[in-house]
């Protein structure tokens, strides 16, 4: 449906706008029609096995985070905003959640890593 339909209707009202003197482009540029259509996500039948094998997909890396999030007709760059704004108030607040394990896990800047703390302990005792 969307090649067949909402891309030349898209084409044609920017070619009009453009003639019409209401979008002040150059209309030889390709990147004016340059457009991502993101559908309506479907409803999942089994979303816990629907949710796994998309991670599985992530975390493989067959398929991009944001190919997800657009499968579900949504937009990557607005929920990454949005997950933003969300973790730095949970951060003010000293809330921790379990979609927050990776930034738990960030090493500290002036701590020193698991490899370098067992050198260390490794050296102590042999000391």
């Amino acid at each position: 449906m969307v090649f067949q339909l909402c891309c030349p209707v898209w084409q044609a009202w920017t070619q009009a706008a453009i003639l019409s003197g209401a979008l002040a482009v150059d209309r030889n540029d390709p990147e004016i029609y340059d457009l991502d259509w993101i559908p309506q996500g479907w409803p999942w039948v089994d979303p816990l096995k629907d949710v796994q094998g998309k991670l599985t997909e992530v975390r493989s890396g067959f398929l991009s985070r944001t190919k997800v999030v657009s499968e579900q007709g949504y937009d990557a760059e607005e929920m990454d905003r949005e997950i933003a704004s969300h973790n730095e108030r949970a951060d003010s607040l000293g809330l921790v959640f379990d979609s927050m394990v990776a930034r738990r896990q960030r090493p500290a800047k002036n701590k020193p890593s698991l490899a370098q703390e067992r050198a260390r302990t490794r050296v102590m005792r042999l000391g």
